[in-house]
């Protein structure tokens, strides 16, 4: 799961240790295999890590390698595939991680590195050169992204109780959040959150923000192309829609850990179980699922 900290001086001052630890540490349970932090000349990152590719001390975070910091909460799983290009490309690489793809991939492609990832991520990526701090979350959602302005201090995090221990914050109910949830059920329509002045970085968007002039920009940098492919028999398509759901799950089970399964007893969550079985029968992998004593609901048959 991992967490992720940013935190920015408007003033140009430095960022006192005390800050940023208690923005880590108070997330402590989405990493509990490690914790690190890199300070800048007016900002400072923070990672509280849980180890799935490559276990070893090498993936520890804040990552500073090729020139680049990253704090990175996700998992690229075409990270092998990139890393062979990017070797071919003449690049050498530290570590096994995933972690330092990123890394490579942005100091070859820049900002167009997003768009060759597979994967699910939210990132905070320190680019000295052109001093700014680049930031990107995965195309649907899957791993969370907030920010913030308080104070004399900018913040992005993983959840939004980080901001919580800025002597600044001052937590208050967004009534049109939640009356659009409460009333109507919608949730994550768009870039607000429960918190007035909290705000969620949208699926598919990469926010800059430039260390110097203290400003930032949010822009789109997925845009899906549709293909309807309506020559296809329905013989055709049924093949080509197997092979690309068995191809996806082949390629997230990657990982040094234990694979786990949300299993719901639904069509699809059953289904991505009968193919990480059929394509690993003894492999490491588990399912987690709901157990009830009543059969009418148990779900282990």
């Amino acid at each position: 799961m991992c967490g992720i900290t940013a935190i920015i001086s408007k003033k140009n001052a430095a960022i006192a240790t005390d800050l940023i630890q208690s923005m880590t540490d108070i997330i402590d349970y989405r990493g509990p295999d490690g914790y690190g932090y890199y300070f800048g000349n007016n900002f400072a990152l923070g990672h509280r890590r849980l180890a799935i590719i490559d276990l070893s001390a090498d993936g520890h975070q804040p990552m500073n390698r090729h020139g680049y910091t990253i704090t990175f909460n996700g998992e690229i799983f075409n990270y092998i595939e990139l890393k062979e290009q990017l070797k071919a490309l003449g690049y050498q690489f530290e570590t096994d991680t995933d972690t330092e793809v990123i890394l490579v991939a942005y100091k070859h492609w820049g900002q167009d590195c997003q768009n060759r990832f597979i994967g699910m991520w939210a990132f905070v990526l320190f680019d000295p050169v052109k001093d700014i701090l680049f930031c990107s979350r995965d195309r649907f959602y899957q791993k969370p992204f907030h920010y913030t302005s308080c104070g004399e201090h900018f913040m992005m995090g993983s959840e939004i109780k980080q901001f919580t221990v800025h002597p600044s914050f001052e937590p208050s109910l967004n009534l049109n959040t939640t009356f659009d949830f409460l009333e109507r059920g919608l949730l994550n329509h768009d870039n607000n959150t429960f918190f007035n002045n909290v705000y969620s970085l949208d699926g598919g968007n990469q926010l800059v923000y430039h260390l110097q002039r203290h400003e930032w920009e949010i822009t789109k940098w997925y845009h899906p192309i549709y293909d309807e492919l309506r020559h296809l028999s329905f013989h055709d398509a049924t093949n080509m829609y197997r092979f690309l759901l068995k191809d996806s799950v082949k390629i997230r089970m990657r990982s040094d850990v234990t694979v786990g399964v949300a299993l719901s007893g639904g069509l699809d969550s059953s289904g991505i179980t009968g193919i990480a079985h059929d394509l690993d029968k003894d492999g490491m992998y588990s399912a987690i699922t709901a157990c009830y004593d009543d059969q009418r609901y148990d779900e282990r048959y």
